[in-house]
Formats: structure tokens, C-alpha cells, sequence
């Protein structure tokens, strides 16, 4: 065969295998691929993964809330006069004593918004706005409230006594009369509500489970636009800033607050917080189960409207970081007299220590070893162990350097802090705990803070080792 025959014969042999020989490549390359992937996910799915926790503030545990019953007071007023009703006194305002409480005509009278001040029709634009930001739907008896607000802002700002008339009432102690209208005065300092529930008469007295199912309970509004005969109540008048709230107690409840006469109550309604003082009230003083009794000497206008109240007792007073007790971890550091310490380094910022060292021909040298600091108290530095050994020579700077031995060693208590993506001890000051968390202190020099996170089980990791 010639030589050019042979050449031929070579390149179709070489075209029949190299079509075989890529598809074989190509397949072991892809065989390598899965199976690196199969192994990743072997030994991901098989590695132990460390948790995190991120530090929070807070108490140790949620304080206890209570649903409490409001005792006052008070006293429904009602008219001696069949008639139609002007009302002189806003609701839940302070009316003084002989001041107008409500007036009691044969006709009804129409009161026009024409002729009042600029200052009233100021405070019901503020009314309005107040109104419209706090508007329920599911509350019409908020919106009565507003029109009878309206109305007594309207109706207080018109004159309609003269100065003589005013003195004149002042020294009555019940009602005047002006032409056909019968005012009824207000026989004592007093708020007025103008909405009763039938617990006005309610005392120490009375207090049983029945009156903390609220299941029932009922409001009926007093403000009328039409009749009213005598006898009809008119309005409500709280007469005392002291008021208090009766609370039911558990047994363990009871255990929390034994001991404790006076306590910080946050009411739920606005989030106010104002001190009461606490009295038990048990079966063996005639009760039918246990209560306790707030006693409050101010803030009672705020609640005035209600009788029923959610509280929190704030018992738990002891605030700062909250962590978890797996968290915690103890080492041991040594301890070097602050006055040891020393500024060098590159830009003689870094602190650290005067170590002694030996040349290999035995002469002595010293030595400016960087250390990381861990705590600072009772004038020492707590520095790692494993910085120094045993027997280590540290020099104080100076001619005359004394000389200290590292010895004496201290444990720290910490946590492992992993910002920085590896396990870096911090100290902690442990300020109370229970059988899951402990609060630490915040603020502290070489410890953590609020939003850090934190290894959420210390014996699953090393110090410095990096975590994923």
C-alpha cells in the first residue's frame, strides 16, 4: 500500500475512535461531579451543626397579668323632674362642688355651634382628631361619647347665667331654677361619667368569683335626647381620687407576691405604670377564694370609663441580657497585677506584657508580648492561659523593674461569641437565673451585648474554632 494510502487509512480509524474516546471522558468527568456532591451531602447531613442564639434584653420571665375589677367611689345622680335633659358637665370631666351638673326644661333645647370661642371650638377639632385616630367600628357607644362631649363643650361655653345667678348657685346646695329650667348642682367635687353599670355600690364587701365573670356584663349609657321621668338617673359622679383593684389569685401567684406590700402596676390599656400598695385578702377573712387588693391614691380619671382592667405586676424588676444556661461556659485565665501592663506594638496602642526571656548563650532579654484581654477587676488582668506558662517572668516596666511570676490563676464564666464567624470567649456577669436562661449585665467591658450572637450550646464547639 502506498504512503498515501496508509495516511488515509490512519485518519478514518482515527475518526472512528475519537467520538467513542470523548463520550468517555466526558462521562467520567460528570461521574466525578455527582459523586463529590453525594459526598458533601453525606457529610453535611451527617456533621453536627452548631446553633446560634441572639442575645436579647429583658426580664428573666414575663411579669403576671391580671384581669382586675375597678372599685370606686361613686354614685348614680338622678333627676327629682320629668323633662328633657341639658347636659352642663362634660363626661369624665372634673365638675367643682356647686358647680352645673345638668338642667331638667319642659321643652327640648337645641343647642347651636354659632357663638361659642375660638378655645372651644379648639378642643372639639382636638376631640374629632382624637376620635378619628381611635375609631372602632365595633364600639358605637365611643361614638355617643363624642357627640355628648361635643355638646357639653358647646353648652359650657355659653353663658347662659349671669354673674349674680352663679353666686347665687353656689350657695345652693341641691338645685335653682332659671325661668323653666331646673339646674341640678354638683354637691361635691366630683368626675362625672355619664354611663352606669350597676357597680356603683360595690365594696370590699362584695368581692367574689361571681364578679370577675365578665361574661354578662353590660354598660347602659345615660345621655338621653329624649324624656326623662323623675327618678330616672342622669349621670354618675366619682367623688375620690382613691380608688382600688381586686384581683383573683392563684396559690402560685400568691407565692410571688408574699412578702411584698408595695408594687409597680402597668395597666394594659395605655401601657402607664403608678405604685399601689397590696393587701391579701383570704378565705379566713370571709372570702370565697383568695384576691388581692390594689390600692391606688391617684390616676383614677384615666380609668374612669372602666371597670374592668388588665394589669401586669411588674415583680420581676431585674433587667438586662438574656441568655440561655446551655450557653454558659467557665475558663481558666491567668492573673497579672494591672500595674504589669504596658502600650506597645506596632503604633504603641496594643497593651500587653514584659516577658523575660533566654538567649540561647543564657543571657536575659525581654520580651513585648500582645495579649488579649478578658476582664479587669480587683486590679488584676485576666489574660489566656495560653499566652503564658507557669513560671513565666514578667517585668514592670521601669530602671528598677520588679520582677512577677505567672502563677496564680482564675475562672471566668462566658460564652462563646461568633460574630466574627469562630468561637471568641466573652465574660459574662450572671445577675439572676432560672432552671433555662439567666440574665447578665449589659454594658460590660470585654462581654457581650444585645444582638450578638452567641454559641447556643458551649460543649458542641472550641474556643476559636470557626463555625458554619
Amino acid at each position: 500500500m502506498s504512503h498515501r494510502g496508509r495516511a488515509a487509512a490512519q485518519q478514518k480509524e482515527k475518526r472512528k475512535i475519537l467520538p467513542g474516546f470523548s463520550l468517555r471522558i466526558g462521562t467520567v468527568v460528570f461521574g466525578a461531579i455527582f459523586l463529590y456532591i453525594i459526598v458533601s451531602l453525606i457529610l453535611f447531613l451527617t456533621a453536627s451543626h452548631v446553633e446560634y442564639y441572639q442575645v436579647t434584653s429583658g426580664p428573666l420571665s414575663r411579669n403576671q397579668t391580671y384581669t382586675g375589677i375597678a372599685v370606686r367611689s361613686e354614685r348614680v345622680v338622678s333627676t327629682d323632674t320629668a323633662g328633657y335633659v341639658t347636659y352642663y358637665a362634660q363626661g369624665t370631666s372634673r365638675v367643682r362642688k356647686y358647680g352645673m351638673l345638668f338642667g331638667i326644661g319642659a321643652e327640648k333645647t337645641d343647642t347651636q355651634l354659632t357663638g361659642i370661642s375660638a378655645s372651644a371650638k379648639r378642643e372639639i377639632q382636638e376631640s374629632v382628631r382624637t376620635f378619628a385616630h381611635s375609631f372602632d367600628s365595633t364600639n358605637f357607644r365611643a361614638v355617643n361619647a363624642l357627640k355628648y362631649d361635643i355638646t357639653g363643650k358647646i353648652v359650657s361655653d355659653t353663658p347662659i347665667m349671669s354673674d349674680e345667678m352663679q353666686q347665687a348657685a353656689l350657695k345652693s346646695s341641691g338645685s335653682y331654677t332659671i325661668g323653666n329650667e331646673t339646674i341640678t348642682m354638683c354637691p361635691q367635687d366630683g368626675i362625672v361619667v355619664y354611663a352606669s353599670d350597676g357597680y356603683e355600690t360595690l365594696s370590699a364587701s362584695g368581692i367574689s368569683a361571681a364578679v370577675f365573670n365578665d361574661r354578662d356584663y353590660s354598660v347602659r349609657e345615660l345621655k338621653t335626647s329624649g324624656r326623662v321621668a323623675a327618678g330616672d338617673p342622669i349621670c354618675k359622679l366619682v367623688d375620690s381620687e382613691n380608688w382600688s383593684v381586686y384581683i383573683p389569685l392563684t396559690s402560685a401567684q400568691l407565692v410571688r407576691l408574699d412578702g411584698i406590700s408595695d408594687i409597680r402596676v402597668k395597666f394594659m390599656k395605655d401601657g402607664v405604670t403608678q405604685m399601689a400598695h397590696l393587701t391579701i385578702l383570704s378565705p379566713e377573712d370571709g372570702y370565697d377564694g383568695t384576691y388581692g387588693r390594689l390600692d391606688f391614691t391617684d390616676g383614677m380619671i384615666r380609668y374612669v370609663d372602666d371597670r374592668y382592667l388588665d394589669i401586669e405586676l411588674v415583680t420581676n424588676t431585674q433587667t438586662g441580657l438574656k441568655i440561655p444556661i446551655s450557653s454558659i461556659v467557665s475558663k481558666n485565665f491567668f492573673v497579672i497585677p494591672e500595674e504589669y501592663a504596658t502600650a506597645g506594638g506596632e503604633d504603641g496602642s496594643d497593651i500587653g506584657f514584659l516577658k523575660e526571656v533566654r538567649t540561647a548563650e543564657g543571657t536575659a532579654q525581654t520580651l513585648f508580648v500582645t495579649t488579649t484581654l478578658y476582664e479587669h477587676k480587683n486590679g488584676f488582668y485576666y489574660i489566656d492561659s495560653g499566652e503564658f506558662s507557669s513560671g513565666d517572668v514578667i517585668l514592670m516596666k521601669g530602671a528598677n523593674a520588679e520582677r512577677y511570676v505567672v502563677r496564680r490563676t482564675d475562672t471566668l464564666e462566658g460564652v462563646y461569641c461568633t460574630n466574627k464567624g469562630y468561637a471568641i470567649f466573652r465574660k459574662i456577669e450572671i445577675l439572676d437565673k432560672n432552671e433555662e436562661y439567666c440574665i447578665v449585665a449589659a454594658g460590660t467591658r470585654y462581654g457581650i451585648a444585645q444582638f450578638d450572637y452567641i454559641v447556643l450550646n458551649s460543649e458542641e464547639v472550641k474556643e476559636e474554632q470557626i463555625v458554619v
